[in-house]
Order: C-alpha cells, then sequence, then structure tokens
C-alpha cells in the first residue's frame, strides 16, 4: 500500500531533478492554485438560516419535492416480487 508520506518522497525527488526555472514555477503556482482552491472561508452571515416554526412534515416535503406514497401503491409496484426475507422477519429486524 502507497502511503502519502511515500507519494511526497517521490514527488520531492523528482522535483529536485528539475534544473529548469520556468517548469519549477509553473509547478509551484499549479501547488499553490490547488492549496487555495476550495479553502475559501465563508462569512460567519453566510452560513445562519432563518429558523421557521409551525411547520407540519407534509410541508417540509412538499418543500423538498418529496412525494408521499400509499400502501396501496407499494402493494401494486411489489406485486409478484419474491421477497428473500418474510414481512415479520424484517420487522423483527428493527427491533
Amino acid at each position: 500500500m502507497v502511503t502519502i508520506n511515500d507519494i511526497k518522497v517521490k514527488l520531492a525527488s523528482k522535483i529536485f531533478t528539475i534544473n529548469d526555472l520556468e517548469l519549477l514555477k509553473s509547478i509551484g503556482q499549479h501547488i499553490d492554485s490547488e492549496e487555495n482552491s476550495g479553502l475559501e472561508t465563508l462569512s460567519y452571515h453566510k452560513g445562519m438560516t432563518q429558523i421557521r416554526e409551525n411547520l407540519t412534515a407534509d410541508q417540509i416535503f412538499e418543500e423538498q419535492g418529496n412525494k408521499s406514497i400509499t400502501y396501496k401503491k407499494i402493494e401494486q409496484i411489489t406485486k409478484g416480487v419474491e421477497w428473500e426475507h418474510s414481512l415479520e422477519e424484517m420487522l423483527a429486524a428493527l427491533d
């Protein structure tokens, strides 16, 4: 298994063999840009959200685009499907 330190040592060895100044500058710039990408610090206020009260589960589901399904619909969809475990076994596993 290759470790992070193994990779670092190999990269360092390769970099030490490079004598082209422009290539080294380019590698350094690339490393700098990779280090800085994804490290954007968000302000405290961007992390804040409004807290809403008295919402029902149905309102939240509707807002998120979730649609409920009835037992009858599930029964129609799974009609003829052979289950590896019985309903009783699956319910017992939940306990």
